[in-house]
């Protein structure tokens, strides 16, 4: 593995970007059009300029290529993704959600779990904290791993994959729903009302995960919300950002995706429901205008 790229500039590609690149691995950035952005470390202030380069021109097959574009997008990179590829290239899907490695059935590709903080805002990215890419165990994997070593990105082998992104579903289903539902960033959490949303969603989330047959501790709960304990006031989610500016949400392979599970299982889950339900509307009244 000599050859890399990674598709979609924005918080999480961008900063596994410049990992791989600072590594001294040869690494090319993709997004829409030709530009630079400007990633920002958050703790200590330092910029750094990336440039990028229009994915539909892209000619040179690589050896990885990092998907980290939002689920909504990912038909977009479809087309252009042969041109990248050759025979034995891994696919890293760097995605929330499940239910999207379907689309990329004839590739050698891999659903991460990513545990990577950040926020975009035009061409400048902030990186709050975490490096995590959670992945199945497997040759190509373990390659893959020893490959980025000496990189900042921390690759996790794991032989159940399935459990990690449950884990992560149940991590963007309390915190992703209630910065979108307030409009707010993890502030939104000193509001009681969000607070017991947030508990309510998790607690749900963790019944139908039980119900397919995932394996969870009950200790599950306060280790997520300790994990929120520890994001800055100011940071949002994926999906706040998303209402905010107005994008579509990843609504169907987070919510959507479990409240199918839910189904299947006989599961109540009324206020994954009402949320689910609610930034539904939300999304289509602004889409609509």
């Amino acid at each position: 593995m000599k050859t890399f790229a990674v598709i979609g500039p924005g918080a999480v590609g961008t900063t596994i970007a410049k990992a791989i690149q600072d590594s001294g691995l040869d690494l090319t950035l993709y997004g829409r059009e030709d530009k630079n952005v400007i990633l920002e470390d958050f703790s200590s202030g330092e910029e750094t300029r990336l440039r990028v380069k229009a994915l539909n021109q892209a000619t040179e097959h690589v050896d990885v290529i990092f998907i980290a574009v939002k689920a909504p997008q990912l038909q977009s990179v479809l087309d252009d993704l042969p041109r990248l590829c050759h025979q034995d290239t891994c696919v890293v899907l760097c995605q929330n959600g499940m239910g999207q490695l379907k689309h990329l059935s004839s590739y050698n590709a891999y659903h991460a779990v990513i545990y990577i903080s950040g926020q975009k805002s035009g061409d400048h990215i902030t990186h709050y904290r975490d490096y995590d890419i959670h992945v199945q165990n497997t040759k190509t994997t373990s390659h893959l791993k020893a490959t980025l070593q000496h990189s900042a990105l921390n690759v996790h082998l794991s032989d159940d994959v399935a459990r990690k992104q449950w884990y992560k579903l149940l991590v963007n289903i309390g915190i992703n729903s209630v910065t979108a539902y307030y409009a707010e960033p993890a502030s939104v959490l000193k509001n009681k009302e969000a607070y017991h949303m947030t508990k309510a969603l998790i607690q749900e989330g963790f019944n139908v995960a039980v119900a397919q047959g995932i394996d969870f501790e009950d200790t599950i709960m306060t280790k997520i919300m300790r994990i929120y304990e520890g994001y800055p006031d100011e940071m949002g989610t994926s999906m706040y950002y998303d209402i905010i500016n107005k994008r579509p949400l990843e609504l169907e392979v987070i919510h959507g995706y479990v409240r199918r599970v839910a189904h299947i299982n006989e599961v109540s889950t009324p206020t994954l429901n009402k949320v689910y339900h609610d930034l539904k509307d939300t999304e289509k009244r602004y889409l609509e205008v």
